[in-house]
């Protein structure tokens, strides 16, 4: 058989990091494949949070023992929260294993020009 090596077989995972600029995201994992990828990012936060490095200044509010984590933890192997389509969907339907790091609920200034509660001026 003649199978022809693509850019898209070289991709080993494909990580789509989507609406995390509003303040407190919810991040779950959707796929059961990268897992291992969201349970990693976990363990990277729980590390950086514990070592003081999400403090600032007098701010303690980010201190070890005092920050809350923006990922829901995973509770069993076989749960996968659904789908969400996006800009992952076609590389998804070719065989790419997806991370889809997305804020749930969507932030309430999606798709608005607000920062800070202030409207973007023009």
């Amino acid at each position: 058989m003649n199978v022809q090596a693509t850019e898209l077989g070289g991709i080993e995972h494909l990580i789509l990091l989507d609406l995390l600029g509003a303040k407190n995201p919810l991040i779950r994992s959707y796929f059961l494949d990268t897992a291992w990828l969201f349970d990693a990012m976990v363990s990277a936060e729980k590390r950086i949070g514990d070592s003081g490095a999400f403090s600032y200044g007098d701010d303690q509010s980010m201190a070890p023992g005092s920050w809350r984590s923006w990922f829901v933890p995973r509770q069993t192997n076989g749960m996968n929260f659904g789908f969400i389509g996006d800009d992952h969907v076609p590389f998804l339907h070719r065989g790419v294993s997806i991370l889809h790091v997305i804020a749930m609920p969507f932030p309430h200034v999606w798709h608005t020009l607000k920062v800070r509660g202030n409207l973007l001026s023009r």
